[in-house]
């Protein structure tokens, strides 16, 4: 694998061959960093991507389902009474919102006006028939503007997104703004190409799926933090993502714990040795560096 980079941040140019365990010496200030940034942000963004969009989507239309129910039920209340009939949907309720979008999302036109209908039954209440049928003819014609986005454009979005937050926003050059950043990933001889102008203009280029997520530690410190990450404010994009990863894949079963324990314990000894300190796990389980 080869890491092509070009005008990208600090880093006016740059080839680096991964294989194994790659190690990027230089003074402070002079982009090693960027380096790590860089592949998080490839690996990451791009990592089933389709079904990011797929699920971006469907959020959306959720999210309007439930929108256009709120505001229509408290615009047309007619008297305090009513306020009993129909309460603001509750965390139970509005799983009926995120199972229409889903239904939605795969069904035919006819179907579709007949679950936003379903759905919004209950408007029945606050408003008349001729009314509440205007309103679902009107929130299908959103939905089908959701679903009408291209898959592209959406994949485009969450990986630009995914690169505004790892670096603030400043993509380009530092020295040469003007110029084109590029980052170039080779994956057995398949290409992946990100092509970044003024820090917003896009150009993504995919010849092969990436497969796995990356993880960045930008410095062991970040293990403060493993058992209460979010509550933490100031984290950046990266540690934010190694520390929900980190706590979001704990295995349940005996032989997952075994190897992941191994796993981490090999970490744990690779850290001590590049740092002043060590990082230690005490008895409760809770991980701090320490001199």
């Amino acid at each position: 694998m080869r890491l092509e980079i070009q005008h990208f941040s600090k880093i006016k140019q740059a080839s680096i061959k991964l294989d194994g365990i790659t190690v990027i010496a230089g003074e402070n200030n002079t982009g090693k960093s960027t380096v790590g940034k860089i592949l998080s942000c490839m690996f990451n963004s791009m990592y089933k991507v389709d079904e990011k969009a797929s699920q971006k989507k469907k959020e959306q239309i959720e999210s309007l389902l439930r929108y256009n129910w709120q505001n229509s039920w408290y615009h047309n209340l007619k008297n305090d009474d009513q306020r009993v009939t129909v309460n603001v949907p509750s965390r139970t309720s509005r799983k009926r919102y995120a199972n229409a979008a889903e239904l939605i999302m795969a069904a035919d036109e006819e179907r579709k006006i007949e679950i936003i209908s379903e759905l919004y039954d209950n408007l029945r209440n606050v408003i008349d028939d001729e009314s509440r049928d205007a309103l679902c003819h009107e929130v299908l014609e959103k939905v089908n503007s959701i679903l009408n986005l291209k898959n592209e454009a959406v994949e485009q979005t969450l990986i630009a997104d995914t690169f505004g937050r790892y670096f603030y926003g400043q993509m380009n050059d530092l020295y040469e703004p003007e110029s084109e950043a590029k980052a170039i990933l080779l994956i057995q001889g398949k290409k992946i190409q990100v092509g970044i102008k003024q820090n917003s203009e896009y150009m993504i280029e995919r010849e092969i799926s990436v497969m796995h997520e990356a993880i960045s530690i930008d410095s062991p410190a970040i293990m403060d933090y493993m058992n209460s990450w979010e509550y933490s404010d100031g984290l950046s994009e990266q540690d934010l993502h190694l520390l929900q990863k980190l706590s979001a894949n704990i295995p349940d079963n005996a032989i997952g714990k075994l190897m992941a324990e191994e796993k981490i314990s090999d970490i744990l000894k690779m850290l001590s040795e590049v740092t002043i300190g060590k990082v230690i796990k005490n008895e409760d389980g809770d991980f701090f560096s320490g001199r």
